[in-house]
């Protein structure tokens, strides 16, 4: 019945609120998620900002497992969201990229951008350690966490992933640079007398002669 009036109704708003009526029933009542995810998404094609679709649909996604169809529901989201909640969106995008489609170039970016503004977020950092592990993402990944480590004084975390940057330095300028931090950091900070002198060792013949 609600479907019939929501089919022959010409005022969009009017269409919207059946639609949802009808929504609710196939969602609550009747306990058909297929049917209920069909009839939001119909509202959110006549108006994409409508809330109560898309917050139906964020549970509805996940909870069916439709996990694409999730992630782009949240990057949408993004446009509309504050700050806060932004970073929360990008938080659960990482793990959805990472943990879900298997598509970590699609966490990368989500998860720069939650540590560029909250360092301390334990799952952010975890997520993106992992990332260390993953050949074409290990350089950008350890620029990410360089940072964080920096921030908390991490040091023996902060010389892992300089040493991750000195094997895939750009030049010998980059890598004098990078081996000249590690050597200070493992000798002064660490007290890492071994690994130290292997950093000078490897960094001596780098440096340009004089004249």
């Amino acid at each position: 019945l609600y479907e019939k009036a929501a089919n022959g109704t010409t005022d969009e708003k009017d269409r919207i609120e059946l639609l949802n009526e009808v929504a609710l029933i196939s969602e609550e009542i009747i306990g058909d998620a297929a049917k209920a995810i069909g009839y939001y998404e119909r509202i959110l094609a006549l108006d994409p900002v409508y809330a109560a679709a898309l917050d139906a649909l964020e549970k509805l996604y996940e909870r069916e497992e439709r996990w694409a169809d999730l992630a782009v529901l949240l990057e949408k989201r993004l446009a509309m969201a504050t700050e806060d909640e932004a970073l929360d969106i990008k938080l659960a995008l990482g793990r959805i990229y990472l943990d879900r489609l298997h598509q970590p170039a699609g966490a990368i970016g989500h998860l720069e951008d939650v540590l560029s503004r909250r360092e301390s977020d334990t799952e952010a950092r975890h997520l993106v350690e992992r990332l260390l592990d993953i050949g074409d993402l290990r350089l950008r990944a350890a620029h990410i966490l360089e940072h964080v480590y920096e921030g908390r004084d991490e040091i023996r975390h902060l010389v892992r992933v300089l040493e991750i940057r000195r094997e895939g330095a750009a030049n010998e300028d980059e890598r004098r640079e990078l081996l000249r931090r590690i050597s200070v950091l493992r000798d002064e900070r660490l007290r890492d007398d071994a690994g130290a002198f292997a950093s000078l060792a490897e960094l001596v013949p780098l440096e340009p002669e004089d004249g």
